[in-house]
């Protein structure tokens, strides 16, 4: 064989291997590509199927609406009207489905209102709440209020639930895991934990302080305390007493300013119309959060604000 038949084949042998490494490289590329593709696309299936947890969990938050949230009474030590609704999880289709609902009292927090017109109600709230709440809403438009308002920067206003530490109030069992630790509250003291958005007394926007709604049996007892002492009235005791047993107040009572003291009138309530619901849904990983306030107008709960949470 000659040289230049050798020399011929040998070129031929590396346009090959050329050729075998292009083809392998945009073999893994493709398959990489591919894979990237259906990460994307199980991805995009799951958000789908968060969305659809949410869907359902309306059921069983009318449900609870309905049947338990009248006859809530929360431990006088609480320091803010929340309660478990649901901790749900099941597997199926070979992914781990979790979906967690958890509901604050709208009447058993002071209302954003009395922040804008510095009703004395608000000093219980911390002036550094009390200044964000401030810079936020006098200036904005909207003639509704939303906890997506008062985010700043990483600072989340939507609170979570402590799950260990909260009282269930309804009908579904709370299923977990054996040996699974519940999560523990990402933000302790998140705004939405201490300011109520919708108070069924209004918002104040038209330039005068609403009247205000507290519900004595889910109220933390310092805002309470607080609240009788500007209505001029006593009784706190007797509360803080029933419900450390358990048992519901039967108070029903509108009072109005003392002493000349001009407040905004406060009506004290064993039941609330109006609660907030933190809904938490995760399929294989992927979780979604809502925030969403339901509202009961001529007998009906409906939901008159729905947020999503992000981060």
């Amino acid at each position: 064989m000659n040289r230049s038949l050798r020399s011929t084949r040998g070129m031929a042998m590396l346009f090959v291997l050329a050729a075998l490494v292009l083809s392998v490289t945009a073999t893994a590329l493709i398959a990489k590509s591919r894979t990237a593709s259906r990460l994307a696309s199980l991805a995009d299936s799951r958000v789908s199927l968060c969305d659809e947890l949410r869907i359902a969990s309306e059921a069983p938050i009318r449900h609870w609406l309905q049947t338990a949230s009248a006859g809530v009474v929360l431990q006088p030590d609480v320091g803010e009207p929340v309660v478990r609704v649901l901790n749900d999880r099941w597997d199926t289709g070979g992914q781990a489905w979790r979906l967690r609902i958890s509901a604050w009292d709208q009447c058993g927090m002071v209302p954003i209102g009395s922040v804008l017109q510095d009703h004395p109600i608000s000093s219980e709230i911390p002036d550094t709440d009390k200044n964000r709440v401030r810079a936020s809403l006098l200036s904005a438009e909207s003639q509704l209020f939303g906890l997506d308002q008062l985010a700043e920067g990483n600072l989340s206003p939507f609170p979570q639930t402590q799950w260990e530490s909260v009282q269930t109030f309804g009908f579904l069992k709370e299923t977990r895991p054996a040996g699974e630790t519940p999560e523990v509250k990402a933000e302790a003291d998140a705004i939405g934990a201490l300011l109520s958005t919708h108070s069924p007394g209004g918002s104040g926007r038209q330039g005068r302080t609403p009247p205000i709604w507290l519900n004595v049996n889910t109220a933390p007892v310092p805002l309470l305390r607080r609240a009788f002492a500007l209505a001029g009235m006593d009784g706190v005791d007797a509360i803080e007493q029933a419900r450390a047993e358990g048992e519901q107040s039967p108070v029903n009572l509108r009072a109005s300013s003392r002493g000349g003291e001009k407040i905004a009138s406060i009506r004290f309530v064993n039941a609330s119309p109006v609660w907030a619901f933190r809904i938490d849904a995760e399929v294989g990983g992927v979780r979604r959060s809502w925030w969403e306030v339901w509202s009961l107008t001529s007998g009906t709960w409906e939901v008159v604000q729905r947020l999503a949470i992000h981060g």
